[in-house]
């Protein structure tokens, strides 16, 4: 038998082209087709996924990796601002429903601008306040 010369196999083994993610690595558009999931879903992971096809521990890898694909999704979902999104159609339908006249939508925003004590105690001062409040928004 002839010996096996070392240097020989360590190049033949370092020189060997690898795949990036192995055979079921993700492409750019599975990626792009998520954030757009993600934006339109305001941010529901599960939904986001699902729409996707992939399967949630690979959004959780994506979001550990630190490969350059990686960073730059990263930097891309944190750019989304999911949460703000969520703020935003929520305030778009308090203000619809102040427009109509909604009582409850009014409530729901004096209490949570501060003013708790004028919905406990004055409930007669409730209908200026509501009607105060339409003619700053409108």
């Amino acid at each position: 038998m002839k010996p096996v010369n070392s240097k020989k196999t360590e190049t033949k083994l370092l020189n060997v082209p690898r795949s990036r993610g192995g055979h079921n690595a993700k492409n750019s558009e599975t990626r792009r087709k998520f954030l757009q999931a993600f934006e339109h879903s305001a941010g529901n992971i599960f939904a986001s996924c699902h729409y996707t096809g992939i399967h949630r521990m690979t959004f959780y890898r994506w979001m550990k990796g630190r490969s350059q694909v990686n960073r730059k999704f990263q930097k891309a979902i944190k750019n989304l601002r999911p949460v703000e999104l969520l703020k935003d159609m929520a305030e778009a339908v308090i203000l619809t429903e102040l427009k109509n006249d909604s009582l409850r939508a009014a409530k729901f925003v004096l209490k949570n601008l501060g003013w708790p004590e004028n919905i406990q105690q004055e409930n007669n001062k409730l209908d200026e306040d509501v009607v105060h409040l339409k003619k700053l928004i409108l």
